[in-house]
């Protein structure tokens, strides 16, 4: 796990998109809490999807990257940001990112995703905790098995800390689909 700092950081990076998708218990506006929630779902696969991607490609510890994310049902999204990464030879590390991501057409799950989001990052890892802090801003639409459209400006935080047993806690601040993403998204775990 120590040993190679991208791959942890990919399956980290991946871990807090699966704990910020399975948190996730409403949104409103155009759309039924359950269908934002899969809306949410299908656009934070094509998120960490594209990250992952990303983290693949670093060659170097600061980069400039463009590329396009083919999505798992059709069309694309387009990633344009940087990645800079900061480790030392114990294994603790952080680093920053910024994406604008352009979604055309991009499907997952049967639901179609368009519009643009731009997202940035910071995360910290070592000591045993591992932190992430996202900010998100856009606004997109959906298509197919869900219908309707989302302006999201929200931060997520979350803090693991595996120095005895599991423990994490989520939070939101800001707005998704009209409502209040601290009193409808945030909590916390102990495993």
């Amino acid at each position: 796990l120590l040993h190679n700092p991208g791959e942890t950081m990919r399956n980290l990076l991946t871990l807090a998109l699966v704990l910020f998708t399975g948190s996730l218990i409403g949104c409103g506006g155009q759309m039924t809490k359950e269908d934002m929630t899969q809306a949410w779902a299908a656009t934070n696969a094509a998120l960490a999807g594209g990250q992952s991607m990303a983290s693949t490609a670093l060659t170097n510890q600061d980069a400039s990257l463009t590329f396009d994310y083919p999505c798992q049902g059709g069309g694309s999204a387009s990633f344009s940001g940087l990645y800079d990464l900061d480790y030392d030879l114990s294994g603790n590390y952080n680093g920053t990112f910024e994406f604008d991501v352009g979604f055309a057409e991009c499907s997952y799950t049967g639901i179609v995703i368009d519009g643009d989001i731009s997202y940035d990052g910071v995360y910290n890892y070592g000591n045993n905790a591992y932190s992430y802090d996202l900010t998100y801003q856009g606004s997109l639409a959906f298509s197919g098995d869900v219908v309707g459209s989302c302006d999201i400006d929200m931060t997520y935080s979350y803090l693991i800390d595996y120095s005895v047993g599991l423990n994490y806690d989520v939070s939101y601040s800001g707005s998704i689909c009209g409502y209040d993403a601290a009193a409808d998204l945030s909590g916390g775990y102990t495993y």
